[in-house]
């Protein structure tokens, strides 16, 4: 509120007022009778009183603002009271009871109505009265004068309107249907005339719009939406309108809602806006045009709402307190619209301040704005402290702000106040009494600008600026002469200062001559140095807060930035603003960011970053979004910030911008491109917005937060703040934005930033190129290294020459291989580099086709000369100018001249370069010659092909030629020019150069009759061609063989085939298909074959044609002759009914004879059936062991355990059993071969104990092992097996050179019970306690242990391998011992077989040593020996050392462990392995005597030997670790003896290798293999059988000699047709 005129002026009771038409003045009157005149502040400028105490009714100025006429109830006399003189002049109207009064618009004229309907018009310029009586019948209640002032409408109690003109005369008069309440002109849209449009309220109910002017349409009356009773509108009543545009009427109702509605006649009546303000009543209405506001009043208090967009400015509410008391009964703005005026039913007249002048100032952060009409308020914008308030001396037009004052300045006049504040102590005592003013000064013209600092005042006025001290100095003081007078200069438009601008060390100032000049306060004088001159005339100046950079606006409003420091270059430190705006309303550096720059036009805020240092120079980017590509790549799009209406930016602190609002106040707005830069810092700008900012940060999504983290990058990097968005790029971590900043940092020449980034990208090229300029300090050099880097070659050479290396843009070009821009560069730069930039730029001239200059080019190189005329080429590069010479003159047409300096020159390269140029030039002779001399054949060889030897005469030249050439084209041309000459000899020659066969042949077939070797060339090359050349030469021969193989070869099999069945030679056909027969081919051979007769050969081809049935069909038909052919038929085929097929024609159901097991077992493996398979396959493995057939058991057991382990199947541990015995055996020749009995003997221990398994062989095996453990000195083992031996049974077997020497043993039992030696310890791989080397059961878990086929121990974790050959464990270094002997062995034995010594010696291991120690390591690893299961080659880089968790996965498939708990798992927990020990005691029970399930299911307890327990594994025949020793039993057969793990001393290991095979001096007999007998002859078996035959099959009599009939049912296969063996065993006896 800015002043009250209060009811004890006007009593209380309706009050009325009037504006003066400028707004200096207010007239206002009540009940009273006086009026009372007061200024915009609320001073009394008078008091009229009324010569009657009567209510004045209206208060009207005229439109000159010099009278205010006064209307008094029943008063006849009008007053008009004379603003100039203070006077009443009375209007004498000869009226009664006047009710309404009007001063025209546009003339001299006041209108006077009374309640009776009369008018009086009174022109005060001629002081006339003209009444008009009986205008209306009853009472005028409203009228309103056009603007012109030559209409008066009138609306009257009647129900009439009237429309006259200044003279009274009634146009227009109309009948209403209601009594109008307010009248106005406007204009409609259709008329381009004067007002021609009244609207009128109608009683409130409805607006009446009326065209007096045209008499054909009648009034249009706009009624709005009724209530849904329809009892009246829904709005209420109309309080009051006015026309916001000529088509846009604006309507308030009493139930407080305002809208606007168009009289437009495309939408008439059509409600554009409807708000409402008041919850209850509204009670009046004023509309400023100024700031296009509407003012409503209501129980509530005064609203007001912008008649843009129909909404409340919420700021601007009066509450019902600031009225105080009463009923707001009328509402006006001042004319000018900066106050608005209510008054009240109780006498009251408030006036507010609406709209302030929007003056304001600032000095750094310092504010100062006008915050109401003679008071400035000083704020700063970084503290926020309270407002201090300083009064004026004067409503001031300017102001100003220093360090400690204001100024304040109206035409010539300036006041200088200290600021001061109240509640400082200081500032109070420091006060002069007069408001804190200190100064007061009267300049000779007006004041158009005031400047402040912290000491001096500048004032601009008439051109001139006045530089004083603000506070006028003692007169003792000395600084009275601190004062000076700008421009000195006094010549024409440099007299004429446009603007100024003061910082605390400079003056600025700007004049019509374009000029800017700066003066230094400091020192007092004037820089005329640094004079700045632009095109136009200064218009504005905005220095930051140092003075060392200066924003200038011109009069053309071009925008330019000059940089006082950065005064370098091309621009001398004056940088334009490209995309400023044209309008420049403010101008601000921003105090934090010191090079951005904002310029505000009225309506939005442009940002820009000045850059004085960058690749391209100093320049200014304005700021907008900015994004980032995938790949790096940064885009700017300009754009500018939109600032609300009324609000104009004062100062920018870090994107904070503190603004004036349009009600005069201060407001701070956020710069959109600031503002995620404090937002993403965790240190800057502390306070409770940045700890809200963190807190919510807190909580962010993740997703959100790398947006926000992603927007701060951008904005940072647009702000050129290369740390900070080093720190969110290394947050994002992403390549695109890494790229993005490095591009940055070497566009601002930031190299250490972009060094750092390009580490962080891993980029050594780039990291390299950075760290050569790091050293650079001219930074044009710097700037062309960057923009070179950029390909920005053009800017990069101009700042090269800029820089203190001008060189460098020679080199650049040079690089670039821009000769043309190098040789120009050469001329001032370098002239000794002429030379080979001419050569260099000829060259390229070359290339380029330009031969002309390419020439000019090689001369210029050769004659270029220095200041002093010598020649300044090199030695080095005269040749190569002569080259190019040489070059252009046969590219020119001067062949001899530029072919003789070729020659004169003598340089390869030349002469291929100048043969191109002569072919070119189709000079095939001299080219020819110049590859030759290039020794470039093939191309002089195309030459003479191509050209040349047309002539015949020159084929010979050719020829010669034309060897050094392998070309196929060039020798096949060649070879067809000599054919057509006759001379094939020399045609084969180049033909067999070009590898073409075909013409070989063809040539060696009908002109040289060279048949054989035309076959053999065939046969080489594969030529199909040539092929069926030769396969027609056969046909015509009669040479049906080499016609069909021919054929072949030329992929004709059809006419192969026809060949070969005509001629009955379809063996031949196939012989040369082989295996790569087609499908067709082979199902016409298999028909040719069936309808032959010939079944095996028919089946086989059906069998390649996927004819499965067929086939099988055909190979039964020729019985047991083609049985593995079915089984390979069936095994392909893998089909049910196949195989029934052929399991029946086994089993004898066709022909009623059981075939051979060994073709189930095969059967099986066909069909991958390996468990059915592995039980036939120890069946068989059975037999041919009964029968001695040892080896062959061994094949077969090997072949199907490495089947199942293959296939991932379960391997019985029965089936591990029979190859543990069967290979233990095998190892037994190669101990003994190798000397060690000992390992021998422990080995015949293990097969002793199963003897029973060796029917054929018993005696001998059983006497085998007496020897050898006498041999070894384990004289129990060999006492028992002695015993064993003088049995009856065994007696009469015995060997008589052996038997007494065995009775001996048995007869000395006494003397060799002592002193036996015990078996060396190994760790278990499964428990790791010390266990006898030849057990194979674990002493904890009594699991089975894997056995080494090298040495038949026991396996240990850390020396394990398997066999590359057989894939069965083998201790690594034991088989590593075994190559190195056998391979020593065999070497010894060749050595001495070559020599004719025999190979056994006492000397042999000795010797073996020796001649390992002497090799070396290289040739060690590549010696070889037999692998031990299958014989073949290992060499000891093949073995592996595998690790201990690949070993134990091993041994859990050996116990098959997994199958174990998958059965458990599937059966509940229920132990389904059949080879698991039953140890019922618990651990602590002695070991009872139980049989495996191996033995249980073998049906077998006859083994001879000491009975012990048997469980999964096998223990050696040693005595036990305590030297206990078990009698050994009467029984034939027993369990193996297990021994014990407690101690007794081990004796040092023993280990060698192994080899295949039986024991060493065992020999074949008729019944099958011999067992180890070193010291008697050969024994065998009593009815021997014969001989085992081929392919793993054995004759039915050897089969079932020895045999058991019922053992062998028992042991028949299981396969589902295990009968068939049953019936043929049963045909078999």
């Amino acid at each position: 509120r800015l002043f009250k005129v209060g009811s004890d002026r006007h009593e209380r009771g309706a009050v009325t007022f009037s504006w003066h038409p400028e707004g200096n003045f207010l007239a206002s009157a009540g009940r009273n009778g006086i009026v009372h005149i007061t200024d915009r502040h609320g001073d009394i400028i008078d008091e009229i009183p009324l010569s009657t105490a009567a209510p004045v009714l209206t208060l009207e100025w005229d439109r000159d603002g010099e009278n205010l006429a006064i209307l008094q109830e029943g008063n006849g006399v009008v007053p008009l009271w004379s603003l100039s003189s203070k006077r009443i002049s009375p209007v004498e109207t000869n009226l009664k009871d006047p009710s309404w009064l009007a001063w025209s618009k546009g003339g001299p004229h006041l209108a006077v109505g009374t309640i009776k309907g009369n008018l009086l018009v009174y022109n005060k310029s001629r002081k006339q009265k003209i009444p008009i009586l009986g205008k209306h019948s009853k009472k005028i209640l409203c009228g309103a004068w056009s603007s012109d002032g030559s209409r008066l409408v009138l609306g009257s109690e009647d129900k009439s309107l009237s429309v006259s003109n200044t003279d009274g005369e009634t146009l227009v008069h109309t009948d209403l249907k209601y009594m109008p309440l307010q009248t106005l002109f406007t204009r409609s849209m259709e008329s381009t005339k004067a007002e021609n449009l009244v609207s009128a309220n109608l009683n409130g109910k409805s607006l009446l719009l009326y065209d007096y002017q045209n008499d054909k349409d009648d009034p249009m009356e706009l009624t709005f939406a009724q209530r849904e009773g329809g009892t009246g509108c829904r709005y209420g009543d109309i309080v009051h309108h006015f026309w916001y545009q000529d088509h846009i009427a604006v309507v308030a109702f009493s139930g407080g809602y305002v809208l606007s509605v168009s009289t437009a006649s495309q939408d008439l009546g059509t409600e554009k806006f409807c708000t409402r303000l008041h919850n209850d009543a509204l009670f009046c209405c004023a509309y400023n045009p100024h700031l296009r506001r509407i003012a409503t009043a209501g129980n509530d208090g005064i609203r007001i709402m912008d008649a843009r967009d129909f909404k409340e400015i919420r700021a601007d509410f009066i509450p019902p307190e600031d009225v105080e008391d009463g009923r707001i009964v009328s509402l006006a703005w001042s004319p000018d619209g900066q106050i608005l005026t209510a008054a009240t039913s109780a006498g009251n007249v408030y006036n507010f301040l609406g709209k302030m002048t929007t003056l304001f100032a600032t000095y750094k952060s310092k504010i100062g704005y006008l915050s109401s009409l003679r008071e400035v308020s000083v704020v700063d914008a970084v503290t926020r402290g309270r407002p201090i308030d300083v009064m004026v001396k004067l409503e001031p037009s300017l102001i100003a702000i220093g360090a400690e004052h204001v100024a304040a300045g109206m035409n010539n006049r300036v006041y200088f106040h200290r600021i001061e504040d109240k509640n400082d102590d200081r500032d109070r005592d420091r006060g002069n009494g007069n408001g804190g003013l200190v100064n007061d000064q009267e300049y000779v013209g007006v004041v158009k600008d005031i400047q402040l600092n912290t000491t001096y005042a500048s004032v601009l006025t008439d051109s001139k600026v006045m530089l004083h001290l603000i506070e006028p100095p003692p007169r003792s003081s000395t600084n009275q002469n601190m004062s000076k007078t700008f421009p000195d200069r006094e010549e024409g438009s440099f007299s004429k200062i446009t603007c100024m601008a003061l910082t605390d060390n400079f003056l600025f100032y700007g004049t019509e001559a374009g000029t800017v000049e700066i003066f230094f306060l400091t020192e007092w004088t004037l820089l005329s140095g640094i004079e700045l001159r632009l095109n136009n005339p200064i218009k504005k100046l905005y220095p930051n807060a140092m003075g060392t950079k200066v924003v200038i606006v011109d009069r053309a409003n071009q925008v330019f930035l000059y940089d006082a420091v950065n005064v370098s270059g091309s621009n001398r430190g004056v940088t334009q603003f490209e995309s400023a705006p044209t309008n420049v309303v403010q101008v601000m550096w921003d105090m934090k960011e010191k090079n951005a720059v904002m310029i505000f036009d009225g309506n939005a805020v442009h940002t820009f970053i000045y850059v004085p240092t960058s690749m391209k120079g100093s320049m200014l980017v304005k700021l907008g979004p900015v994004t980032i590509s995938s790949l790096g790549e940064i885009t700017l799009r300009p754009d500018k910030v939109d600032v609300a209406a009324g609000n104009i930016p004062l100062i920018s602190i870090g994107g904070e911008l503190t603004c004036q609002t349009a009600a005069g106040g201060i407001s701070t707005i956020s710069h959109p491109f600031f503002e995620q830069i404090d937002a993403s810092s965790s240190g800057v700008g502390g306070g409770s917005q940045s700890a809200k900012r963190r807190s919510s940060r807190g909580n962010m999504d993740p997703r959100e937060e790398k947006d926000r983290l992603a927007n701060a990058f951008c904005q940072a990097l647009a702000l050129h703040k290369l740390e900070r968005v080093w720190e969110v790029a290394v947050q994002l971590d992403k390549r695109a934005f890494y790229l993005a900043l490095s591009s940055k940092a070497m566009e601002l020449l930031d190299v250490e930033m972009a060094h750092r980034v390009y580490m962080q990208l891993e980029d050594p090229g780039m990291v390299m190129a950075l760290r050569d300029c790091m050293h650079i300090e001219d930074k044009y050099l710097l700037a062309g290294q960057m923009a070179l880097l950029f390909c920005d070659y053009q800017r990069a050479q101009d700042l090269f020459l800029l820089s203190s290396r001008p060189i460098a843009a020679l080199e650049m070009r040079k690089d670039l291989v821009q000769w043309d821009q190098a040789l120009k560069l050469s001329h001032v730069l370098a002239p000794n580099q002429i030379p080979d930039i001419c050569i260099q730029y000829g060259h390229q001239l070359e290339v380029r086709d330009d031969y002309g200059n390419a020439l000019k080019m090689f001369d210029d190189a050769l004659s270029a000369l220095d200041a002093e005329g010598n020649r300044v080429i090199p030695d080095h590069l005269v040749p190569i100018a002569m080259m190019g010479l040489a070059r252009c003159q046969l590219r020119m047409g001067e062949y001899r001249k530029g072919i003789r300096m070729a020659n004169e020159l003598d340089d390869a390269q030349l002469f291929l370069e100048c043969g191109r140029i002569l072919e070119r030039q189709k000079q095939y002779q001299e080219a020819a010659s110049m590859f030759v001399k290039a020794e470039q054949f093939e191309q002089a060889a195309s030459i003479y092909v191509k050209h040349l030897i047309k002539d015949k005469t020159r084929l010979s030249e050719a020829g010669v030629i034309l060897e050094k050439v392998d070309n196929a084209g060039l020798n096949a041309d060649y070879g067809k020019a000599c054919v057509a000459a006759g001379r094939y000899e020399e045609a084969i020659k180049a033909y067999r150069r070009a590898s073409d066969w075909d013409k070989i042949v063809e040539i060696q077939l009908k002109h040289l009759e060279q048949i054989q070797q035309a076959f053999d060339l065939v046969r080489r090359s594969s030529s199909a061609q040539a092929a069926q050349t030769v396969a027609e030469y056969c046909v015509g021969q009669s040479d049906w063989r080499g016609a069909i193989e021919f054929y072949l070869i030329a992929n004709k099999s059809e006419e192969a085939f026809k060949i070969a069945q005509s001629n009955n030679i379809i063996d031949v056909y196939t012989g040369f298909l082989g295996e790569a027969i087609s499908t067709e081919d082979a199902l016409k051979v298999a028909q040719f074959y069936e309808k032959s007769g010939d079944f095996g050969k028919a089946g086989n081809f059906y069998a390649m044609c996927n004819q499965y049935a067929r086939a099988l069909r055909l190979f039964l038909q020729c019985g047991d002759k083609e049985i593995d052919s079915a089984i390979a038929v069936v095994g392909r085929a893998q089909n049910e009914t196949l195989t029934h097929q052929l399991i029946d024609f086994l089993v004898g159901d066709k022909d009623g004879v059981p075939k051979d097991p060994n073709y189930i077992y095969r059967l099986y493996l066909a069909l991958k059936k390996y468990e059915d398979a592995a039980k036939t396959a120890l069946v068989i493995a059975r037999q041919e062991q009964d029968l001695g057939n040892y080896g062959l058991a061994h094949k077969i057991v090997v072949e199907i355990i490495r089947h199942l382990e293959d296939a991932t199947c379960k391997v019985s541990l029965q089936l591990r059993q029979t190859f543990v015995l069967l290979h233990s055996y095998s190892l037994v020749k190669v101990w003994v071969k190798r000397d060690d009995h000992l390992s021998a003997a422990r080995l015949l221990l293990r097969v002793a104990q199963h003897v029973s398994k060796f029917p054929m062989h018993v005696v001998p095996l059983l006497t085998s092992t007496v020897i050898e453990c006498q041999r070894a000195g384990l004289k129990s083992q060999s006492y028992e097996y002695a015993v064993m031996l003088v049995r009856p049974e065994y007696r009469s077997m015995l060997d008589p050179n052996l038997k007494r020497k065995i009775e001996a043993i048995v007869r000395r039992k006494q003397a060799h019970g002592e002193g036996e030696i015990a078996d060396d310890m190994t760790p278990c791989p499964i428990s790791t306690q010390p266990l006898p080397q030849y057990s194979l059961e674990c002493p904890t878990t009594r699991d089975a242990l894997p056995m080494c086929v090298v040495t038949g121990r026991h396996m240990v974790l850390d020396d394990w391998c398997f066999c590359p050959i057989s894939k069965f464990p083998a201790l690594y270094s034991e088989y590593i011992r075994y190559i190195q002997e056998e391979a020593t062995r065999q070497h010894i034995a060749t050595e001495q077989q070559m020599q004719g010594q025999s190979a056994d010696g006492p000397e042999t291991s000795t010797y073996e040593r020796s001649i390992l120690r002497a090799l070396p390591v290289d040739v060690l690893q590549t010696l070889s020996a037999p692998d031990p299961i299958h014989g073949k080659s290992v060499t000891m880089q093949d073995l592996v050392l595998v690790s201990a968790e690949e070993a134990m996965r091993y041994i859990q498939r050996y116990n098959n462990v997994l199958e174990e708990k998958k059965a458990a798992d599937k059966d509940g927990g229920g132990d389904g392995d059949e080879g698991a020990a039953a140890d019922e005691g618990g651990e602590d029970k002695p070991k009872a005597a139980t049989k495996s399930s191996a033995s249980a299911n073998d049906g077998e307890d006859d083994d001879a030997g000491p009975r012990g327990s048997r469980r999964s594994g096998f223990q050696d025949g040693a005595d036990s670790g305590d030297g206990s020793r078990r009698k050994p039993s009467a029984r034939s057969g027993g369990s193996t003896g297990g021994s014990g793990s407690g101690g007794g001393s081990s004796s040092k290991s023993r280990r060698s290798g192994d080899e295949d095979g039986g024991p060493s001096q065992s020999r074949k007999s008729s019944g099958g293999e011999e067992p180890v007998s070193p010291v008697s002859p050969r024994v065998r078996r009593a009815g021997g059988g014969g001989s085992s035959s081929g392919g793993g099959r054995t004759s039915s009599r050897s089969r079932n000699a020895g045999s058991n009939q019922d053992d062998y049912e028992e042991r028949g296969s299981s396969s589902g047709r295990s009968g068939s063996v049953k019936k043929r065993r049963g045909g078999s006896d």
